[in-house]
């Protein structure tokens, strides 16, 4: 029973509720490469994973994952058409990127950070997500997302194995509710325009929203959270001059293999560190 009631809630009721949100939003919009079908179908089908793994959060929030659950919320917005590009575009990222680092790491502020080392903490980390963003963005742009949803599920399913192995398993549990969801948008991407303006902010606040509790409030070691975000740009392999003219497919396959070889390393160091956890008899 309880196997089963994991797979409704982390898998089964998320996929439906992000497919059902992707084909119902696509129908009523008729526009071909409109971003909020993909925006909301992965928003909507992680939320539901974690408001029946969690629980919905309180108002206002008080956890650092209860604020992941506002921020997903939030950055659903950017498949709409005032936030797609330009100063729009770019406040709303700046905006969610700031306020992921304040609201997930306000705890090392209060207990932990004198002023000096959080603002080392806070300033490179909003620095690299930044850089990070653009880089997957100019990425999807490219080759109109198919290629990097397929980056971001193997990503996400990486991750939830090393945030598993990491005495984490609700935030495991939370990665695997993205897979799901990627997949599921994935799968339409082969049939449909999924475009990555939409899905592509959602994807990236989960992904490191995850990251940093994982981090900062769980065992994941520094390399094991490098290793899983630096696997993205990886998928730049896919344009390079002797593969960007070939078949989907093999383009597909090139960079899940350059995102393996990035994610093995977490993965392999992850198992290792709870292979070496001693057991203790009480």
């Amino acid at each position: 029973m309880f196997v089963l009631r994991i797979s409704l809630q982390a898998i089964v009721l998320p996929a439906l509720v992000s497919g059902f949100s992707f084909w119902v939003l696509y129908r009523l919009t008729g526009r071909a490469r409109q971003s909020l079908p993909a925006a909301a179908a992965l928003a909507a089908g992680y939320l539901t994973g974690h408001a029946t793994t969690i629980g919905p959060p309180p108002l206002p929030p008080v956890e650092t994952t209860q604020w992941l659950f506002v921020l997903v919320a939030l950055s659903a917005l950017s498949g709409l058409g005032p936030f797609q590009r330009g100063p729009w575009r770019l406040g709303m990222v700046v905006t969610l990127i700031a306020g992921l680092l304040g609201l997930t790491l306000k705890p090392m502020f209060v207990h932990h950070w004198e002023i000096g080392e959080a603002t080392f903490w806070c300033a490179g980390l909003f620095a690299g997500f930044l850089v990070l963003y653009y880089l997957v963005e100019w990425l999807a742009l490219r080759d109109g997302g198919t290629i990097l949803l397929a980056a971001f599920l193997l990503v996400s399913l990486a991750s939830a194995a090393v945030l598993g192995l990491s005495a984490t398993a609700l935030l495991a549990q939370l990665s695997g509710t993205t897979a799901v969801c990627l997949g599921v948008l994935f799968a339409f991407s082969l049939r449909y325009a999924v475009s990555p303006a939409g899905w592509l902010l959602v994807g990236l606040i989960i992904l490191t929203g995850l990251g940093l509790n994982g981090y900062f409030y769980a065992q994941v070691t520094g390399w094991n959270a490098f290793c899983l975000l630096a696997a993205l740009p990886a998928a730049w392999v896919s344009q390079l001059r002797s593969i960007r003219d070939r078949s989907l497919w093999l383009r597909i396959s090139v960079t899940l293999a350059a995102v393996l070889l990035v994610t093995a390393p977490a993965v392999t160091g992850a198992l290792i560190g709870f292979l070496d956890t001693p057991e203790y008899d009480y």
